[in-house]
């Protein structure tokens, strides 16, 4: 019998050439731009490969599976190539295409990744590195946040402290190596530091402690907690939030960065809170883009305390869309606590900034009822949706509101309905319109000041001095206006 010889190492490399198949990477952040930025991304990665004269079989691995993640199949031949004739116009070209989607950080992490998979930065790698970090306008924190990171990703000791408040989108293709995933039995023995991702429902029934911890949710992650427990987040980061609290005893988030770009074509919640006993949130940043921020509810029990949702020293900007009714806050059937918080670019259908159903303020119907205010607080720039800008007012119809001309938009700011009202104070609105609904209360608006917006309101039973103090309408596109939003396309306006 003749002997056959068994070609091990054509096996090995045709083994090698699956794993991309197998054990792909996830899509890079670029991969949502066209052809031809993706080609120049990997062409300048290709570079910094070639810097040091030959590219390790583990560095052309990897280099293959960015190419797969970035949507362009096996051609490593093509970028090597390219990269041996980058000249000036190409390089300018690169950093156009990186400003322009903002890939800075994405680039650094990979090149950083590519470089130091192997062995240390050589000199010549080195060296380019330090001129990329110049060029791609990378400041001291991002380039020793992203060395961490890298460190991270390919198991090497570090010092580097998590950076809590970095948008770790922009790495997504490294996050599975950046951060944990998220178990049941983690999420009950406490978060206290490390980053970690949701990818999964978590249905919760116990206490929540959540401290100087980044946490992640991927687009199926959610943490739902219901019955009487307590949820305490503080001193962290969420990105992408989903969570629901149901009959919870106790949520407080404190001093915690709040960050979403959430789908524009589905609607959103980052924190839903249904019949919780009490609500504490203070020096929060919240940017939740296509997103509500806070949506609060609670049945109203003559025979019970009514909750209150407090906020304070909370900064709300971008937060909201389209679909939804209040962009930042959206509360029904509580007492509303608002106090030194600012409210900046929010929109939604109705209600960017504060939507109220039903509040509960002082002077309600009874010993039961928990007071509620609105103090010390600043609306930017907030808009209704449903009220758009036309030159025309024409009646829209929505809780007996009406129409907006081309400069200001109804209850873009808090929009109130149902015999609530809201007891603000001391507030400042530019550009952020009031709608208070029907008044019942004395001085349900005082010492407050409105430059180019109105404050609107349905008089019920005192006169418009006793409800409005000290208002102080700025610019000629400011004032008090009577009755109903069209109103105002008669003008009808009361000056104090």
């Amino acid at each position: 019998m003749s002997k056959k010889t068994f070609d091990v190492l054509r096996m090995l490399r045709d083994m090698d050439g699956l794993q991309v198949e197998r054990h792909p990477l996830p899509d890079h952040y670029a991969v949502r731009f066209d052809t031809h930025c993706r080609e120049l991304y990997a062409t300048m990665l290709a570079a910094m490969l070639l810097a040091s004269g030959e590219v390790s079989d583990n560095e052309s691995r990897l280099y293959k599976m960015l190419l797969n993640s970035l949507k362009l199949g096996d051609n490593q031949a093509k970028f090597f190539e390219q990269a041996q004739s980058i000249n000036k116009d190409k390089l300018r070209e690169f950093f156009r295409v990186v400003d322009e989607h903002k890939l800075a950080q994405s680039f650094f992490m990979d090149a950083l990744v590519l470089c130091r998979l192997d062995a240390p930065i050589t000199d010549a790698r080195s060296q380019l590195l330090s001129q990329w970090v110049d060029l791609l306008k990378l400041n001291e924190q991002q380039t020793v946040t992203l060395s961490g990171f890298a460190a991270n990703v390919l198991g090497l000791p570090t010092t580097v402290p998590m950076d809590v408040s970095f948008n770790h989108h922009l790495i997504c293709v490294w996050n599975e190596w950046i951060f944990k995933v998220l178990t049941l039995a983690d999420l009950k023995a406490g978060l206290k530091s490390n980053h970690w991702c949701v990818d999964q429902v978590f249905e919760v029934d116990f206490n929540v402690t959540i401290k100087n911890t980044h946490l992640e949710f991927l687009s199926k992650g959610e943490i739902r907690v219901k019955r009487e427990h307590e949820i305490k987040i503080e001193h962290s980061h969420l990105q992408m939030p989903k969570m629901l609290f149901e009959q919870s005893a106790l949520v407080a988030i404190n001093s915690t960065v709040i960050k979403g770009d959430y789908a524009a074509s589905e609607v959103h919640t980052a924190f839903s809170l249904q019949e919780v006993k009490a609500m504490q949130f203070s020096d929060l940043s919240v940017t939740t883009k296509n997103a509500q921020s806070f949506l609060i509810g609670c049945a109203w029990d003559h025979n019970k305390i009514t909750p209150a949702a407090n906020f304070l020293r909370c900064h709300f900007e971008a937060c909201g869309s389209a679909g939804i009714i209040g962009g930042a806050i959206s509360a029904s059937t509580i007492a509303l606590n608002v106090n030194q918080c600012s409210f900046i670019g929010c929109k939604a259908k109705l209600a960017g900034g504060i939507y109220g159903s039903s509040l509960k303020t002082e002077g309600g119907f009874g010993t039961s009822i928990s007071t509620g205010k609105i103090l010390n607080s600043y609306f930017e720039d907030c808009y209704s949706l449903l009220f758009p800008n036309t030159k025309t007012p024409q009646p829209r119809g929505f809780f007996g509101a009406g129409s907006a001309d081309e400069d200001k938009d109804n209850g873009g700011a808090i929009f109130a309905d149902m015999n609530a009202s809201c007891f603000i104070e001391k507030c400042t609105f530019v550009r952020a319109s009031v709608n208070l609904g029907k008044l019942h209360y004395k001085h349900v608006c005082s010492n407050s000041s409105f430059e180019d917006c109105y404050v609107f309101f349905e008089d019920l039973s005192r006169s418009h001095s006793e409800q409005m103090q000290n208002i102080k309408p700025v610019g000629q596109n400011s004032g008090i206006a009577s009755g109903r939003f069209n109103n105002y396309a008669t003008g009808n306006e009361f000056a104090f």
